[in-house]
């Protein structure tokens, strides 16, 4: 089968232009070509891969089928990773499963921040409401949950859908949602919405309940298929106040297939957002198939606040070092110092002075009070300079160590949030159990050099 490698992988503006969130998901079903190929490679080193996946700001790849050491090869320059590779592996597999990675411009990272959880099928990361048109966190969810067929999710004694269900509760009462990846989900025409629902007399609702919104489209499906994931996916939508995206926006009126593979077609990966969200999807497009996977790319562009401005202020922003601190010999000297005349004739002075209101005048406002501030503390205690303290690290520590004891400082953040959550407390055990094994096994790899050597 021969591909166009011409056609266009992406939405068709893509010009950074500082108002559009751009976001990928793709179901990559493995980082590397297959084995029967005759030489295997990086599919993110391909050069219409790499070329789609740079034209956006947010790069979602599930099915990555790494495991802690492999998951590091999934890394594109100008891109923060964030990774989630499944620790069971069965006995019989001859390769991993699942695993799920997203990538982040790095320009994006001073609005985008990773959240803790404890699940191994998903990804959460949060944007900031500085830049979110709604003013308020948007929560994005990378997903991937694997199909009711499959062995690994028969064999689960934890149901993904449950926990999956319950971080999406977590995060909806900080904020917006959008959820993105493959759910192996068909949903048919199944409604995601409640039709003419509202506050009714007759009805006792509370007054915290949202109605769906009365001009909600109809969403459309090539796939018309149902199965169970697809049912439990549309009940989430209606209890967690979500829709579908797919079938219902410019570029993707008709509900387009996303998985193509020998034995029929579906729609298994969607997008989906806070309705009240909606009117800021500006596009939303199933990318052409690439013939690296069964399943089509499919893109996101989302309508936020400029940070164009921002990005090259950035740029020209000189930083100093921090200063030291002042220590006092007692909180009524200093009280004392600032009563004195000549820092009461300071005083006046400033209150006097007329800042004007532009960012000048008040840079030049917050200067004058500090340097009060900082005249009364040199006069009623002594300057210390703050010295950088060095963290020393063992030897034997490398990247993995760092990862996987940032990920279990993640899991316990959580765990002592909700210490009576089964879930999270026995993902967090087996986390740091595994933690305690790597580190075992670095320490003792490193003696053995170190006496080899000799």
């Amino acid at each position: 089968m021969c591909f166009n490698r011409n056609l266009s992988y992406h939405i068709n503006d893509t010009s950074s232009n500082g108002t559009n969130l751009k976001i990928l998901t793709w179901n990559i079903e493995g980082y590397m070509t297959k084995k029967s190929d005759e030489n295997t490679e990086n599919k993110l080193n391909i050069s219409y891969v790499k070329k789609m996946c740079t034209s956006y700001d947010v790069i979602i790849l599930t099915e990555t089928w790494t495991n802690s050491i492999t998951e590091t090869d999934i890394n594109i320059t100008g891109y923060r990773p964030f990774y989630c590779s499944r620790t069971l592996k069965h006995k019989d597999a001859n390769r991993e499963s699942g695993g799920i990675a997203v990538l982040v411009k790095n320009y994006l990272l001073k609005y985008i921040k990773r959240q803790p959880t404890a699940s191994e099928d998903s990804i959460w990361l949060k944007i900031d409401r500085s830049i979110a048109s709604a003013n308020k966190d948007i929560y994005l969810g990378a997903i991937y949950l694997p199909p009711e067929k499959s062995s690994y999710y028969a064999n689960q004694t934890i149901d993904s859908w449950d926990v999956v269900e319950r971080e999406i509760t977590i995060f909806k009462g900080k904020g917006d949602l959008l959820l993105c990846g493959d759910f192996n989900a068909r949903t048919g025409r199944l409604q995601d919405f409640i039709p003419h629902d509202c506050h009714d007399k007759y009805v006792n609702l509370p007054n915290s309940y949202t109605p769906d919104p009365h001009n909600i489209i109809e969403r459309n499906n090539l796939d018309c298929t149902i199965n169970s994931h697809g049912r439990r996916l549309v009940n989430i939508c209606t209890g967690q106040y979500l829709g579908i995206i797919n079938g219902r926006t410019p570029g993707d009126f008709f509900g387009n297939f996303t998985c193509l593979k020998y034995n029929g077609s579906s729609l298994v990966d969607y997008n989906l957002i806070s309705k009240n969200l909606f009117s800021f999807v500006d596009k939303f497009q199933v990318l052409p198939y690439l013939g690296l996977s069964d399943h089509r790319p499919i893109a996101l562009c989302l309508k936020i606040k400029s940070i164009l401005q921002d990005v090259n202020n950035s740029e020209n922003i000189t930083l100093t070092d921090a200063p030291g601190k002042y220590i006092l010999e007692s909180q009524n000297k200093y009280i004392d110092t600032l009563l004195m005349n000549q820092m009461q004739e300071k005083i006046r002075d400033f209150n006097t002075t007329d800042y004007n209101g532009s960012a000048q005048g008040v840079d030049h406002a917050v200067d004058d009070f500090n340097s009060i501030l900082k005249d009364a503390a040199s006069i009623s205690g002594r300057y210390v300079k703050v010295k950088k303290k060095k963290r020393i690290h063992k030897e034997w520590v490398d990247f993995d160590c760092f990862r996987i004891r940032k990920d279990v400082q993640f899991c316990k953040n959580l765990y002592d949030k909700f210490p009576n959550n089964r879930v999270i407390r026995e993902s967090y055990y087996k986390l740091n159990k595994k933690y305690r094994k790597i580190r075992r096994m670095k320490e003792n790899a490193f003696k053995d050099n170190i006496l080899n050597s000799i």
